[in-house]
């Protein structure tokens, strides 16, 4: 429990019969979390609701605070789900301002939003917030948008005389196709094993 403030006086003459004050030190601790848990994969695309959680103690707050909350790029706000006694201000998205007023009591007070991964989004998303006043300890967050390589295989054409089935000599072209909606992929590789009646055309030309 934090010291009060006290403020006292001593007369050298004569009596002092209400010569001091005391008035406790209001504390603000701020923290800011998501739905997913800070490091968690994402996928473009995800919803994410973000909290931010202000826990004022010893007292009404004296004075605004106010949260600047900065949605690093890749994600688009989306909207307030839970305002509690904050005031919130998104016009000027990616940043975005929450007000808790003065008098406010005592309590754990928050705030969620929404943001959504977006198209263009990085490897690392990073979300932060910055107070006005008190503390501020866990206030950023990120996570990873992992690679999501997906692939297919189809027949395209064929020079046979009856479609859809294999014939002796005819030539068959296959398309293989890779699709990442994730982050870059290194070092990614396909094998491609064909059935023993089957010649490569590749392998022909060794």
């Amino acid at each position: 429990r934090p010291t009060p403030l006290s403020n006292a006086v001593v007369a050298d003459v004569g009596e002092c019969g209400s010569c001091a004050t005391e008035n406790p030190l209001v504390r603000l601790n701020t923290t800011k979390r998501s739905d997913i848990g800070d490091g968690a994969n994402v996928q473009i695309g995800d919803t994410l609701t973000y909290t931010l959680t202000t826990v004022v103690a010893e007292g009404a707050t004296t004075q605004d605070l106010i949260l600047t909350d900065t949605l690093g790029t890749g994600l688009e706000f989306g909207n307030i789900t839970n305002s509690g006694p904050f005031t919130a201000e998104t016009g000027a998205a990616p940043e975005l301002s929450f007000t808790l007023p003065a008098g406010t009591p005592a309590g754990s007070h928050s705030i969620s939003y929404t943001a959504v991964v977006a198209e263009n989004a990085p490897v690392r998303l990073s979300n932060s917030v910055v107070a006005s006043n008190g503390d501020c300890i866990s206030c950023s967050t990120e996570n990873h948008i992992p690679p999501d390589v997906r692939i297919s295989k189809s027949l395209v054409s064929e020079d046979g005389a009856v479609p859809g089935l294999a014939e002796l000599g005819e030539t068959l072209i296959f398309e293989i196709v890779l699709t990442n909606t994730g982050s870059a992929a290194d070092g990614f590789s396909v094998r491609d094993v064909l059935d023993t009646d089957l010649v490569s055309e590749l392998d022909r030309h060794i």
